[in-house]
């Protein structure tokens, strides 16, 4: 290991850089807790031996700056004392210490404290390489993932699914899951159900996006709730895609529908056609002017039907030129026939 010796008596701290030293740890010596931070600062230790009562910064201090530089949150800090009362055990706890060792040293005992905390700093990077692939995996999870406290706080959030909805992990970290989930009751629901003992599954929107979230009980180690941990999907697109598809469906049935009308219509215009031909033939010339508006109006029935047809498929639609002046004629006689009241209909093109 890389040990920081922070000691002012001169022959303790070139007994315990020789006793270290031998035991193949690679150790820096310093005379007072002040030259101990500055070196820490440049490179950070992974054990630090400090003694309690020193000139310019005492172990405890030291103890507190380390502590408190991210780079000394996960370092052994062992305090050499010549108190062994229980209330300068706690002080040194207090402060970041992690173990404790009275003066004067024993080597037998010091070497104990050693293997300790080597198997302490084992575990904890253990620890850290785990939550660190836990991390990028939960990072990378196309979901949300988040924990809440039984009193209600949101106390983790990740997942890529956050930037989609517009959110940040650090931001919901400390809000209250009431607030974030207002307006979606659903899931706020399953909150309650999971804080007495429930797992359930529910679909509800969310910032905008259709979310299906399965949210259950968080346990202790002696099986109490103590939360919730919550994970959710954004299946926004799946269900727009449904959607498509129904509506493609209805659109199906309805074209179907739609050319059984039509081809019946056209039927009825074929006979309605025939019809009006041969009474042309007898007509007189005032009966055959009215005879060719109807057979006109036939011909625009025929016309609808054929676009008809076109919609459900069964044809399909093509373009052709047409004399507007004709169609808008054509409408005019129309309106002419079925407006009353004397209304005068002009035509302008």
């Amino acid at each position: 290991m890389r040990i920081l010796i922070a000691e002012d008596d001169a022959a303790t701290r070139r007994t315990l850089e020789h006793l270290l030293g031998r035991w193949g740890h690679r150790v820096v010596a310093c005379a007072d807790g002040e030259e101990a931070w500055g070196r820490f600062r440049e490179r950070p230790a992974e054990l630090l031996l400090a003694d309690w009562v020193m000139p310019r910064c005492d172990g405890l201090e030291l103890c507190r700056r380390v502590r408190g530089d991210p780079a000394g949150r996960g370092v052994e800090i062992l305090m050499l004392t010549a108190r062994s009362d229980l209330a300068g055990v706690e002080q040194a706890l207090a402060a970041g210490a992690d173990d404790y060792l009275t003066k004067p040293v024993d080597p037998a005992r010091l070497k104990i404290r050693l293997q300790v905390a080597a198997h302490r700093l084992e575990l904890h990077a253990r620890l850290w390489e785990s939550e660190a692939r836990q991390g990028y995996l939960l990072d990378s999870l196309p979901a949300i993932v988040w924990a809440v406290a039984r009193e209600g706080v949101i106390t983790y959030a990740a997942g890529a699914g956050l930037e989609a909805l517009g959110l940040e992990a650090e931001e919901l970290a400390g809000r209250s899951f009431r607030d974030l989930f207002a307006a979606s009751p659903e899931i706020l629901e399953a909150h309650l159900r999971a804080f007495s003992g429930r797992e359930v599954v529910v679909e509800d929107r969310f910032q905008g996006r259709s979310l299906v979230a399965r949210v259950r009980p968080l346990l202790d180690n002696a099986g109490t709730i103590t939360g919730a941990v919550g994970v959710a999907q954004d299946v926004s697109n799946e269900r727009q895609l449904e959607a498509q598809i129904t509506q493609a469906a209805k659109m199906e049935i309805l074209g179907q529908l739609v050319a059984g009308i039509a081809h019946d219509f056209n039927n009825l215009l074929t006979g309605m056609m025939g019809h009006v031909e041969l009474l042309q033939l007898d007509a007189g010339e005032e009966l055959k002017a009215d005879l060719a508006e109807l057979m006109e109006q036939v011909r625009h029935g025929s016309e609808l039907t054929r676009q008809l047809l076109a919609f459900s498929r069964r044809r399909e639609p093509g373009m052709a030129e047409v004399e507007l002046g004709d169609v808008c004629g054509q409408a005019v006689r129309l309106l002419r026939r079925t407006v009353k009241g004397g209304m005068e209909i002009r035509l302008r093109v």
